[in-house]
């Protein structure tokens, strides 16, 4: 039986890694523009592969390492990109294997469901295309977390592993070092393994933190307020896919949440103390920290799902107390709930999208369903008493796979267009452009990558005089610049989010709001206009004369 038992999950386990790579495959360069981020690592991994050491450093070092080691084999222009794909393609099919195993310590023949969310969320997807180091930092995690359950102390070296990706990795350390100092008597080696494993990150900080306040973190603290927003962003980002005439969903999984938390105390109480401390720490973490940001939110939502999971089999395990087994076999039950599976289809089938981008591929989300049609057929008991459950939570994930899906694609088309107007004002740059021309545009790294030329050509927003029309003209003649672009990425408009607040004020942006209109004016003439999707940009020559 335990044989048997175990080929079925390896079979199941098998299809749903495989259908998550056709999800994955679907997405793979689904973008005209690279993740901003991505050209920072890129210059850090050049640098390091030319065994130099960068300067302004001040991310921890490990993706940048990856990136630099694996492009090494790699060639052309797009190698570090290629190495990037490579890396988020590794991480999340090993994030998916790793979180199947720590499934399958708290849930058994449930972790597969656990699993196929995890697989599906928009968070995973998301950033298993981005170029990004979040993928890499969260299955290290995962790792560190799987060790930890199987009392390994080498999940020390993997928290320390982590911690070297992105400062969220030294909660892990602090998460399993604190559950095993209250839970195991060695408490001195653990205390020892925690130092050992949490020192190098701080380190880390005290070093980068010595540069110029642009070239800290610590810059993005000047003007100091709590991100108490962030965790409406946790919301949002973990079960915020559902339609807003369904956010009941919210409170619904709220509710899971805290009796997951008590069930995990209960049950499974050293590795509930792991991950509660985790929860709590990224949370906190990130209230700190005044940035928000969705791409966060993959290291999390492992970590929900688990709480998730425990508090929907604390509901189950409830309900079966309650619920008859002979009840199940009953016609008026069974017709009952065949009608809600249909109503389901149908509902999903012809609600209409609030925008195109928000349709689903139908034959694509039969595909990514059969996982969980095939893990609710195999359960051996009678067709006649499982037909009732299999309907119902067939309907029920069915329903959150409909949103799980249609966010992604609502997300995947911000995605592609996102920054797109950089590439084609650097793409136009290298067609029109001079070597003696200089054109004054945000983030060069970027507009300079497209444009092949080195960033010489190109001076920074940030550079420019906040100040009239006509100054701003005469200081740019003056200092030989020849275009100036505007760009969609530059509007100045009204927010509460402190991460586009903070672009806005450190950015240039403001000092180039006027020629959003897209029109020539005096000094600046509108040489090019360029539409991409909803992006836009326009390219300005600047006169030599008024």
């Amino acid at each position: 039986m335990t044989t048997r038992y175990n080929k079925t999950n390896l079979l199941l386990f098998v299809l749903l890694m495989s259908v998550f790579v056709i999800h994955i495959g679907g997405h793979v360069n689904d973008f005209y523009v690279p993740e901003s981020d991505f050209f920072d690592f890129r210059d850090k991994a050049i640098t390091l592969r030319a065994l130099e050491w960068p300067e302004h450093f001040k991310r921890p070092p490990l993706y940048a390492i990856c990136l630099a080691a694996i492009s090494t084999a790699l060639s052309g222009q797009h190698r570090e990109l290629y190495a990037a794909e490579i890396i988020g393609l590794a991480a999340a099919l090993a994030g998916l294997l790793l979180f199947y195993k720590i499934a399958q310590h708290f849930f058994c023949a449930g972790a597969i469901f656990i699993s196929w969310l995890w697989a599906f969320h928009p968070s995973t997807i998301r950033m298993a295309i981005k170029p990004k180091s979040e993928i890499l930092v969260t299955v290290l995690i995962l790792w560190a977390f799987y060790l930890f359950l199987t009392e390994k102390k080498s999940a020390y070296i993997l928290g320390f592993l982590a911690s070297m990706v992105r400062y969220e990795g030294a909660l892990i350390i602090a998460a399993i070092g604190l559950a095993d100092f209250c839970m195991r008597r060695k408490k001195i080696k653990t205390i020892l393994y925690s130092i050992l494993a949490g020192l190098p990150i701080v380190f880390w900080t005290l070093l980068q933190s010595s540069g110029g306040d642009s070239e800290s973190y610590f810059s993005y603290f000047a003007e100091y307020k709590p991100n108490f927003a962030f965790v409406k962003s946790f919301w949002d980002g973990y079960i915020g896919f559902t339609p807003s005439h369904l956010k009941l969903w919210i409170l619904l999984a709220g509710f899971l949440l805290m009796i997951g938390f008590n069930r995990g105390w209960r049950t499974h109480r050293r590795e509930a103390s792991g991950l509660f401390i985790f929860f709590l720490g990224f949370i906190f973490m990130h209230i700190i920290w005044p940035m928000p940001n969705f791409d966060y939110h993959i290291i999390i939502v492992w970590n929900a799902l688990l709480w998730t999971g425990l508090g929907i089999m604390a509901v189950l395990s409830f309900m079966k107390t309650k619920i008859r087994a002979e009840w199940l076999t009953r016609p008026a039950v069974g017709l009952f709930s065949i009608f809600l599976l249909a109503g389901t289809l149908f509902f999903l089938i012809f609600i209409p999208a609030p925008f195109p981008q928000y349709k689903v591929d139908w034959r694509m989300m039969l595909v990514f369903f059969t996982p969980v049609v095939a893990a609710l057929l195999v359960v051996h008991v009678p067709l006649k008493k499982k037909l009732a459950p299999v309907s119902v939570y067939s309907a029920f994930l069915l329903s959150i796979l409909y949103f799980m899906i249609s966010e992604t694609n609502a997300l995947f088309y911000s995605i592609r267009y996102s920054k797109a107007e950089f590439r084609a004002v650097g793409e136009w740059f290298a067609r029109e452009g001079k070597a003696t021309d200089i054109m004054a545009v945000e983030q060069p790294i970027i507009v300079g990558y497209y444009a092949r030329v080195e960033e010489s050509n190109f001076i920074r927003l940030t550079e420019l005089k906040n100040t009239t029309p006509d100054s701003l003209w005469s200081w740019l003649r003056d200092n030989g610049v020849t275009y100036i672009a505007w760009m969609s990425a530059n509007r100045v408009f009204e927010t509460d989010n402190a991460w586009y607040q903070w672009k806005m004020d450190n950015r240039g942006w403001k000092n180039i709001s006027f020629l959003g209109d897209g029109k020539s004016m005096s000094g600046f003439i509108l040489v090019k206009e360029i539409s991409i999707g909803p992006r836009r940009a326009f390219i300005y020559k600047i006169k030599g004369k008024q």
